[in-house]
């Protein structure tokens, strides 16, 4: 029921993810990633 959305979820990570790295802002993602994955997790109810 939730896959369509665990698919934007993961979708959306990946052009942020390209947006920052083409921005030079690859320092900062890893820096936030741990605690970014963490809430999306609980969003998801997992």
């Amino acid at each position: 029921m939730k896959s369509w959305k665990i698919r934007e979820v993961f979708l959306f990570c990946r052009q942020v993810h390209m947006i920052l790295q083409m921005a030079g802002l690859k320092e900062l993602w890893n820096m936030g990633i741990i605690g970014f994955q963490e809430n999306i997790l609980m969003n998801l109810n997992f």
